[in-house]
């Protein structure tokens, strides 16, 4: 597998897992918003992968969680941790490859590290 089908496969599982999520928490749309947005990204990254003919990896039926999601407080924290492991990985991803050819993805990181804010109200200058 390529990292950008590793990337791929990340989508899958956020989406999945912001579904999740969306049943526990007061307000759904905060979930069911983020969930848009790595919709939106697969896709940008499946028509990417395809027109470099790369492998795309299928989505998983359904994903083992960090933790078991069980009310509103487990979510938050499990959606936290999604986004900074995201943050992390993308930034290894878009380092990893050329610049040129995912220069649309640059800012995906960041977006990943706010949302990982928005959910947890902590800061990681390196999230891992």
């Amino acid at each position: 597998m390529t990292a950008l089908s590793d990337v791929i496969a990340s989508c899958h599982c956020a989406i999945y897992t912001y579904g999740v999520a969306a049943g526990f928490i007061a307000q759904p749309n905060i979930a069911l918003d983020c969930q848009a947005d790595y919709r939106i990204l697969r896709d940008a990254l499946i028509e990417k992968a395809t027109a470099l003919k790369l492998p795309v990896p299928a989505a998983e039926a359904a994903y083992k969680l960090p933790i078991e999601i069980s009310n509103s407080q487990t979510a938050v924290t499990v959606c936290a941790q999604l986004e900074n492991s995201l943050s992390a990985q993308f930034a290894d991803f878009l380092s990893s490859e050329s610049a040129i050819e995912y220069s649309d993805f640059t800012s995906t990181p960041q977006r990943c590290a706010l949302r990982g804010y928005k959910w947890s109200g902590v800061s990681y200058a390196f999230p891992a």
